[in-house]
């Protein structure tokens, strides 16, 4: 019947790709930064403009809401918190997706590998 559309979208300062599953990627650079040197998601406002315009070009108007996988590639030396997971999760959640999973693994591994371990299942 209807089918969610799945995103999975890479986290870089100041901006975000969305990878396709034939591996093309789309980036979307913010003009004003949204990242600080410590945090990937430093301004939550523009964060969340930015991936709201992000929504809009990949899924337009649809019925049921997308669903995201983050995958965090920078700002990982000292670990993924609960706190950047939570954020990540109500960054989704307030631009009308639904985050499936957080991806806290270095860039090097593949993202669409399902038996990768460094997948956490976050619903």
């Amino acid at each position: 019947m209807f089918s969610r559309k799945t995103l999975h979208i890479r986290i870089y300062r100041n901006q975000f790709h969305v990878v396709h599953d034939d591996g093309s990627t789309a980036k979307y650079e913010s003009p004003l930064p949204f990242s600080s040197e410590r945090l990937l998601i430093a301004d939550f406002d523009l964060a969340q403009h930015k991936l709201g315009q992000l929504l809009k070009a990949h899924c337009g108007h649809v019925l049921l809401a997308p669903s995201i996988i983050f995958y965090p590639m920078e700002c990982l030396s000292g670990g993924f918190s609960k706190v950047e997971k939570t954020l990540l999760i109500q960054l989704g959640s307030t631009v009308g997706a639904k985050v499936e999973k957080i991806n806290v693994s270095a860039s090097e591994i593949d993202p669409f590998a399902s038996s990768n371990p460094l997948i956490k299942r976050i619903a």
